[in-house]
């Protein structure tokens, strides 16, 4: 004989395969038990919470529950919490809400959200709500309000659960979201759950115009009506019923009463009739003018022809038994073809899972034991009997810094808070370094009191994805620091100081590299005690790091235990890894990176990435230097030319007619140096009258290719009214797209003493 475990065990088996329900009749037929036993056991189930029932005319239909009890969200959800029972009067509240909403009476138990003076409770937001909750749905909305005096963006999570008495309920869950969300994130948020929420809705949601123009379909509605969202939005295109309900009721909508209840039948695409109930909201704006109808509708064709059904079996009890039987022996057969189905589906997935990016594991929550796919710890370096098959063996791979939000993610998922257990950490590599890890999980197993006892999911390692972001990051930071930055030390120490922490590295020191003497100097470190910095200032000591400079590229060696000597334990004795980058410019070797690493038996690629990048950035950095220092070595060349041959360089632009002059000045701060100082004039404005026509002339000759150059000798009158000579000669530089002239570059001499001396004299 069964024991009252095992009946109770294969009742929620059968609610769990008729998601709709069943009655007793087909529970006791099926497990060939006495009816009054099944209804005995259901009580209990009742009680529990783990079954629920609805009334149709006289049949009663059980289905399974799918509410989280109240114990369970005790144990594992931190926030503050509220419960209420059917009739929406508060049963309980939790410690965590008392420290939020300050002091709270205890008579607040036992009354309904309305009856009190909490502006959370009253908000039509929640309010539009509470019926769904309590129905079974989950729902989750984001909320700006106020409590106990202070302003507060909440995370608002109605959860259907069942209270201790056994009885169905609603918790409402607070996560306190204010710290990071600005109005802005607050109202896009809103938005986007309600979307969400509407979107993911079976029920029929739309929004149309008083003429019946459509604004808004939810997938369910455009599934139903099969048509698109592009089809629908902007046209006319609701069934004929619910159009004349809109169009006949259009004058019975008020702001006081804005609601209207239609039970109607529509004919489907593919020519099925459907019942339909749709509530239908009025939107009136400030001057109470109607202005948009938002309706919500679902389809009760089931619970029509069950109705149907319950009528047939009253009237014909022999025909329904002959038809149940039918359908009993024809489900028997679907759930064998299914059964065998899935095993077959589990198979395939396991192969592609094994053959994917992805590892899986496996977490019996009861005894802390575990299985890890063998990817999982191919993706850390390990072999499959170092994990153990223990939680512990995963948990203490886990960077300490990441841990605690892992295990909140998870508790969350445990108490319904979120419906997948989600999250992005970093494991311990066998070699010492860090991989970064996605991991996504769900329950597939609870007890009978909802306790999670089972949890499976998959994970891949992102650390590439996330390495690409890292390095985009220090890349932008070096070249905008770079770009500021006209020293060799100064570069060298900015590009060690970045590169240490951004790769998880010790330590790092530059050598400059002498040609000449094929020796290497230390220029700049970082990370380092002076101790060692003392013990790197002849790093060539050492033949365990090998300096080869010339045509080599980078190398990375493993140093552990290398730099013990005579006995004695060396300064350096604690590093494992050195990674050696040459810098060059134009192909000339500059100096050398030597970076350290304490942690890892080998530099890991990620960090190798990251050094050669960095070494590339130093490499233009340094041409640039190089080639700036070039250039303001011509310009003072060019100044002293200039200033002996007692000459300047001139460009008139004839766009604009303006002429500068580049002359060379005496530095103030260094007498015997010149460079070149700029100014600009209006060339012809600052030419003397009598001369106008000539210089003008000279310059016509020269663009339309009478003359090779131009050439003039001319009077130029200055801003003080004094007058003096200049020879110029120059050539066309620059032409437009229409082969125009534009600029005309040359030499400007000063021979105002030549001119003038012959008048002197005489």
């Amino acid at each position: 004989m069964k024991d009252d475990t095992d009946e109770i065990n294969m009742i929620l088996d059968i609610l769990g395969l008729n998601p709709d329900g069943v009655i007793i009749k087909d529970i006791a037929a099926e497990l060939n038990l006495n009816r009054d036993t099944i209804a005995r056991h259901l009580r209990v189930l009742l009680m529990k919470g783990d079954v629920e029932i609805k009334q149709i005319g006289p049949a009663k239909i059980y289905y399974r529950s799918r509410r989280i009890p109240t114990s369970v969200l005790k144990n594992f959800c931190p926030y503050p919490q509220v419960y209420f029972n059917k009739l929406m009067r508060i049963t309980e509240i939790n410690t965590e809400f008392r420290k939020l909403a300050g002091p709270v009476p205890e008579v607040i138990v036992g009354k309904k959200p309305d009856e009190l003076d909490i502006q959370l409770f009253l908000d039509e937001t929640l309010n539009m709500y509470y019926k769904t909750a309590l129905n079974g749905c989950k729902t989750v909305k984001y909320l700006n309000t106020s409590l106990n005096g202070n302003n507060y963006y909440f995370k608002v999570i109605l959860l259907p659960v069942v209270l201790e008495d056994g009885r169905a309920g609603l918790c409402i869950i607070l996560i306190d979201k204010t710290a990071s969300a600005s109005s802005k994130d607050i109202t896009e948020k809103s938005e986007d759950f309600y979307r969400t929420i509407v979107e993911d809705q079976t029920e029929y949601i739309c929004r149309v115009m008083p003429d019946g123009t459509f604004t808004y379909a939810n997938r369910a509605y455009c599934e139903m009506r099969g048509k698109s969202p592009d089809e629908l939005i902007g046209r006319k295109f609701l069934p004929l019923n619910l159009n004349k309900i809109i169009s006949g009721n259009f004058s019975g909508f008020t702001v006081d009463n804005p609601v209207i209840t239609e039970e109607i039948q529509v004919v489907l695409p593919n020519g099925e009739i459907s019942w339909q109930q749709w509530k239908i909201r009025g939107i009136f704006d400030d001057n109470h003018i109607l202005t948009e109808f938002q309706m919500a509708g679902r389809d009760f064709t089931e619970l029509k022809r069950a109705e149907e059904q319950i009528k047939m079996y009253h009237s014909n009890l022999e025909i329904l038994i002959k038809e149940r039987t039918n359908e009993l022996q024809a489900i028997n057969r679907e759930l064998i073809e299914e059964i065998s189905e899935r095993k077959e589906t589990e198979d395939r997935l396991n192969l592609a899972i094994e053959g994917s990016k992805y590892a899986f594991w496996d977490w019996d929550l009861v005894t802390d034991r575990a299985v890890f796919g063998r990817k999982l710890t191919e993706m850390l370096g390990l072999y499959p009997e170092d994990m153990n098959n223990n939680i512990d063996s995963w948990r203490t791979r886990v960077h300490p810094e990441d841990l605690p939000h892992v295990i909140q993610s998870q508790k969350d998922h445990f108490s319904g808070i979120s419906d997948y257990y989600e999250a992005e950490y970093r494991m311990k590599h066998k070699d010492g370094y860090y991989v970064w890890m996605y991991a996504i999980g769900r329950v597939s197993s609870r007890g009978l009191d909802g306790t999670p006892i089972r949890m499976s999911g998959l994970q891949s390692d992102i650390s590439e994805k996330i390495q690409i972001k890292k390095d985009f990051e220090f890349q932008k930071l070096l070249i905008n620091s770079l770009s500021q930055i006209s020293g060799l030390k100064e570069a060298t120490e900015l590009c060690l100081e970045n590169a240490v922490k951004y790769t998880d590295l010790n330590s790092g020191c530059f050598y400059t590299y002498d040609k000449y003497n094929d020796k290497f100097r230390l220029l700049s470190s970082y990370g380092l005690y002076n101790s060692e910095t003392e013990c790197l200032n002849n790093i060539e000591s050492y033949p365990e790091i090998n300096l080869k400079i010339s045509g080599a590229g980078p190398q990375y060696i493993s140093i552990k235990n290398s730099f013990q000597k005579e006995n004695n334990i060396h300064e350096l004795n604690d590093y494992k890894s050195v990674a050696i980058i040459p810098v060059k410019y134009n192909n000339i070797p500059a100096g050398i990176f030597c970076l350290f690493s304490k942690e890892f038996d080998e530099i890991p690629d990620a960090a190798r990435n990251t050094l050669e990048s960095a070494s590339g950035l130093l490499n233009g950095t340094l041409l640039r230097i190089k080639t700036d220092g070039e250039i303001i070595k011509t310009q003072k060349h060019l100044a002293f030319a200039l200033n002996v041959a007692k000459m300047a360089i001139f460009e008139i632009n004839l766009q604009n007619e303006m002429m500068t002059f580049y002359y060379p000045d005496k530095r103030a701060i260094k007498g015997s140096e010149y460079i070149l100082k700029k100014v600009q004039i209006p060339w012809k404005r600052s030419l003397h009258p009598e001369d106008y026509e000539k210089v003008t002339k000279a310059i016509e000759d020269h663009a339309n290719g009478s003359v090779p150059y131009y050439r003039s000798i001319h009077r130029v009158i200055s801003d003080d009214g004094s007058v003096a000579w200049y020879s110029n000669s120059g050539k066309i530089v620059e032409w437009d797209d229409k082969n125009r002239p534009l600029i005309i570059s040359g030499v400007s001499a000063n021979i105002t003493e030549e001119k003038v001396k012959p008048f002197i004299q005489e």
